[in-house]
């Protein structure tokens, strides 16, 4: 995600928008909960427990 180019060599703009990706043990910008990081398959998922629906 990091270090996404589309094919016209543009930077991608999602991580601009990611409040949680690549941020775990750091604190969620909307509740100041820590932002925590499960693997799943071999895929990670990022999520703020306090913040995330059930």
């Amino acid at each position: 995600m990091r270090d996404f180019k589309d094919a016209h060599g543009s930077t991608g703009q999602y991580q601009g928008r990611a409040r949680v990706y690549g941020r775990a043990g750091e604190a969620c910008s909307r509740c100041g909960g820590i932002i925590q990081r499960i693997m799943q398959g071999q895929r990670a998922t990022y999520f703020c427990a306090g913040c995330q629906r059930r």
